[in-house]
């Protein structure tokens, strides 16, 4: 052989390797599967949940109403007809070049989720996986975890890429981040699934693999056969579908118990973005959820407000007006002090109401003992004070000076 030879021969690409050899799916614990001449990499395992349900006090024989109707279901759900739904993708996008490598599938029944992963080997594979798994979008209602704004739209494209019709495209589905931010949100650093994971339902992953490096470790066992990380993606993409089951029976019993008013069975922590949400959706289970939660929490502004408006909305004037009495702090005197000036026409005690208020504000309290958490807050409701007061002494007798000190 020539020495010119044997250099080309460096170049020369391998032709034809063992089969045996050649590194499938089967390495890393898959089944291979046939969809008529095309192999299907399917990877099936079953978690009992039994010592989640225990271990978080969860209870759901009973699927209340009120929870999917908060997300647009006009009844209850049997968790039988749902499937929980998430994908592994090779990008963030989901432009017509972001292509689902790993399908994942949840069924859950009595205390068993059955779970199911089916693999892209190769990118030929990609129509027998959408047709294969065409009838659990058909005969299903999907749950996913922020699923309306990235999984669907991304199978809805590679359906359509692929002409393969029959996907449902204007079937409603569950996205369970809709909820979690209901209960969740600002009291955590964000409402990602790996956050509510730790921080609400005790799950601690263990040498997990951070979504952000998913897409490379799928490019570099599609060139290399790299096999030893592609495990880890296969558990991360598992317990992504475990966490699901959870997080939505975990939401389901927040639910139940409020729908039964068993507010000593909740978490506190959850309680004033509960309210705020019920407050545009039931007035009374909103005012039930704050008297529970004691009146000491009305000195959330926002709650406030809701709470005084939702009293009057249904009616119960006469209790909101005793309410404000007793709360004595510097939001009631104000809503007195309208109270007085636009409806009852009574300028004085509007007047002195205000002047009580101002005499919290100039000690920079809230109410008695209490003091104001931003101090900036002391300064705007001075000034709004200050600019009913003068209006209120316009009113008493036009020709009082906007400078008199009869109110300090």
């Amino acid at each position: 052989m020539s020495l010119l030879q044997e250099k080309l021969n460096l170049y020369k690409k391998k032709s034809h390797p063992d089969e045996s050899s050649k590194i499938t799916p089967e390495h890393f614990g898959a089944e291979k599967l046939m969809w008529g001449t095309v192999p299907l990499w399917r990877f099936k395992s079953i978690y009992n949940i039994k010592e989640d349900i225990k271990r978080l006090s969860l209870n759901y024989s009973h699927l209340p109403e009120f929870f999917f109707k908060s997300i647009g279901f006009q009844d209850a759900v049997s968790l039988k007809d749902v499937v929980f739904v998430d994908l592994e993708t090779t990008s963030l996008s989901i432009g017509a070049g972001s292509y689902a490598f790993l399908f994942g599938f949840g069924a859950l029944q009595d205390e068993v989720l059955t779970v199911e992963q089916y693999f892209m080997h190769e990118y030929s594979e990609e129509p027998a996986i959408l047709r294969a798994i065409l009838p659990l979008f058909q005969e299903k209602i999907a749950v996913t975890y922020n699923g309306f704004s990235f999984d669907i739209p991304l199978l809805k494209n590679r359906y359509r890429i692929n002409r393969i019709a029959g996907f449902p495209l204007d079937k409603k589905h569950i996205d369970l981040l809709y909820p979690s931010r209901v209960v969740f949100k600002s009291l955590f650093e964000n409402c990602a699934l790996i956050t509510l994971e730790s921080r609400v339902l005790g799950i601690d992953r263990i040498d997990d693999i951070p979504s952000w490096l998913i897409p490379e470790i799928y490019f570099s066992y599609q060139k290399n056969g790299e096999i030893d990380r592609m495990r880890n993606v296969i558990a991360h993409h598992k317990q992504d579908i475990i966490s699901m089951a959870i997080l939505m029976l975990f939401l389901i019993n927040l639910y139940h118990n409020l729908e039964h008013r068993r507010f000593d069975a909740m978490s506190n922590v959850a309680f004033a973005h509960i309210a705020r949400w019920l407050y545009r959706r039931d007035l009374e289970l909103f005012l039930d959820v704050v008297n529970f939660m004691g009146e000491s929490v009305l000195s959330d502004r926002m709650l406030f407000k809701m709470y005084s408006c939702a009293m009057k909305r249904i009616g119960r004037h006469d209790e909101i007006m005793k309410f404000w009495r007793k709360d004595a702090s510097v939001y009631s005197k104000e809503e007195l002090a309208k109270y007085y000036e636009h409806i009852a026409k009574d300028y004085r005690e509007a007047l002195a109401h205000c002047a009580q208020a101002m005499s919290f504000l100039n000690a920079g309290l809230f109410a008695e003992g209490v003091k104001f958490s931003h101090p900036e807050a002391v300064t705007f409701y001075r000034e709004r004070f200050e600019k009913r007061i003068q209006r209120l002494l316009r009113k008493i007798d036009p020709h009082l000076s906007l400078k008199s000190d009869t109110v300090d």
